[in-house]
């Protein structure tokens, strides 16, 4: 009895049982948890007896065995569950007591076969969970003309997605498996994986981005031929469609969440028509069966223009990483004049409060916008005219909490400016910048465009807690859209000429080109950058950083 109760104090099988318990208490639900917790008593016991029987001749053995015989009625009677107890059913015991008798001690050779054993099953199954595991990778998707293709920012080498060209709105996925993207107004889905696509719908024309990922296998999105939306599983190809007579774009989704612009349309004699109603919160955890539709509530209503005022269209710029805050576009219901001046807002999911922030003006584009991952602070673009070489600054903009905000300017007056980003861990602000023109030069429109784009554009570092600026890149290169990627890698475009672009890994002060000759759409009359200056760059391009 000595020693087998010292086996179980030496091998501190009471710790293990304790372990168990906690195990049991979380996995309570879990039928395979008892199940394992008693083959872990039972064998517990068998590695004991096995112990303590090892160098006894058979009549010690059965002597041995006798002696949990004469106490085995009160080892069932007063067992506790912290115990190491030897109560058993009749079928474990003759067990128990088959193994003492019998018991051999293994070979070398059959030691040496068992363990090579354990480690080729050991092998296949991390080979196996590698297989299915989600890709952990990083990893950049772009469009070149003639196809979509995909790199691993690792240096993996390329791989194409897609042959052609009519390629927008690449948008991988949440653990980065799938891309979603269109080829000529088709939604399509490439399996990073299986290196296959396939075609979802038809009839996507983006007002914005049409579609957003709500995890790593489910993607929503709008079409603009038929008016509602639509939900898809990847893997189980099931689609749940909300059938009504409202159009919705410019969907983005947050915790099981989308967020979209609803519009109405309508026909009359004198041509087509539509309003934006606002901006719509939609619960993809709500939905009726039998009316085909999610729980939808309007959280920021739209104005429609009239004859005595002008119409107010609100759209979603970006939401937190958090889903707490929603940057809402602030955009009068005119073409023209939102293209030279919009405001910022903010929507409180938590307090359900829609705040506009006042005397701050910029422009209505994706890439103006930075959100701080660790602080409630953006980074934006500030200035009015769409013109993208006068008048760009950015500015930081520290929201507190009745969104009340306090601006620090980062840059100077003679510079002009464009992509924020923040470092991954929010300590800094990067972005791109290059002398301003002086607007007492403008004239010639195309001179002037071909003069800026020849500037050189610089990458920018500011850190939030010295204010101290730090130049990264050198040269007369035009360097724009930096993205952390790590504490000491960061990715930048850099623009060659004639509409191609190489997207470059800096690290540590060495540059490595990771996709050259990409293009991006959106461009207009040979401008690279738009006819304003600017380039979406949301449309051609798309990163996703493992964490």
């Amino acid at each position: 009895m000595f020693l087998h109760e010292l086996n179980h104090y030496k091998r501190k099988d009471i710790i293990t049982k304790a372990f168990g318990l906690i195990i049991n208490a979380i996995h309570w639900f879990n039928p395979i948890i008892y199940i394992l917790l008693r083959e872990i008593d039972r064998y517990c016991e068998y590695s004991i007896d096995e112990k303590g029987v090892d160098y006894m001749n058979i009549e010690d053995r059965k002597y041995y065995g006798d002696t949990i015989l004469t106490l085995i009625d009160n080892s069932i009677v007063g067992r506790n569950t912290l115990t190491t107890s030897m109560g058993s059913s009749g079928k474990e015991l003759k067990t128990r007591l088959e193994n003492m008798v019998y018991f051999f001690r293994i070979s070398r050779k059959k030691q040496i076969v068992s363990l090579f054993v354990v480690i080729l099953i050991l092998l296949s199954g991390f080979i196996t969970a590698c297989s299915i595991l989600p890709n952990n990778d990083s990893l950049v998707v772009y469009i070149k003309e003639d196809g979509l293709y995909y790199s691993y920012l690792n240096g993996k080498g390329e791989t194409k997605v897609h042959d052609g060209n009519g390629f927008e709105y690449p948008l991988i996925s949440s653990s980065g498996n799938y891309i979603a993207y269109t080829k000529d107004g088709s939604l399509f889905i490439y399996s990073v994986k299986d290196e296959s696509y396939e075609i979802i719908d038809d009839g996507i024309e983006h007002y914005y981005r049409s579609y957003d990922w709500i995890d790593d296998t489910s993607i929503v999105y709008g079409s603009n031929e038929k008016p509602g939306f639509t939900v898809y599983n990847v893997l189980s190809k099931e689609k749940k469609t909300h059938s009504e007579d409202y159009y919705y774009t410019g969907l983005m989704a947050s915790n099981n969440k989308v967020y979209a612009s609803r519009q109405n349309r309508w026909t009359t004699a004198e041509g087509e028509f539509w309003s934006n109603d606002g901006i719509v919160e939609i619960d993809l955890n709500n939905y009726d069966e039998n009316k085909k539709q999610f729980s939808t509530n309007i959280i920021i209503e739209g104005i429609r223009s009239t004859d005595e005022m002008m119409g107010y269209n609100p759209v979603v710029w970006d939401i937190s990483a958090d889903g707490r805050y929603i940057y809402i576009m602030e955009k009068p219901a005119s073409a023209s004049l939102s293209s030279d001046v919009i405001g910022i807002g903010i929507y409180d999911v938590k307090e359900k409060t829609h705040t506009k922030l006042t005397g701050i003006d910029t422009l209505s584009y994706k890439n103006h916008l930075a959100i701080n991952p660790s602080a409630h602070m953006i980074g934006l673009i500030e200035g009015a005219g769409r013109d993208m070489f006068v008048n760009k600054k950015v500015v930081l903009l520290n929201i507190n909490q009745d969104k009340s905000y306090n601006s620090i300017e980062v840059t100077d007056e003679d510079l002009v400016t464009m992509t924020p980003s923040f470092t991954l861990d929010g300590k800094k602000l990067l972005y791109s910048a290059t002398e301003a023109v002086n607007p007492k030069t403008l004239g010639d429109y195309n001179q002037i465009y071909n003069e800026w784009e020849k500037q050189s554009y610089s990458i920018y570092e500011y850190n939030l807690d010295s204010s101290q600026v730090k130049k990264i890149t050198e040269g007369d290169n035009f360097d724009f859209m930096p993205i952390s990627i790590s504490n000491d890698e960061i990715l930048f475009i850099r623009y060659k000429g004639n509409d191609y672009y190489s997207l470059i890994k800096l690290v540590n002060g060495r540059e490595n080109i990771v996709a050259d000759n990409i293009i991006f759409s959106g461009g207009k009359d040979n401008q690279p950058f738009g006819y304003y200056g600017h380039i979406d760059t949301e449309r051609g391009m798309d990163v996703f950083i493992s964490k």
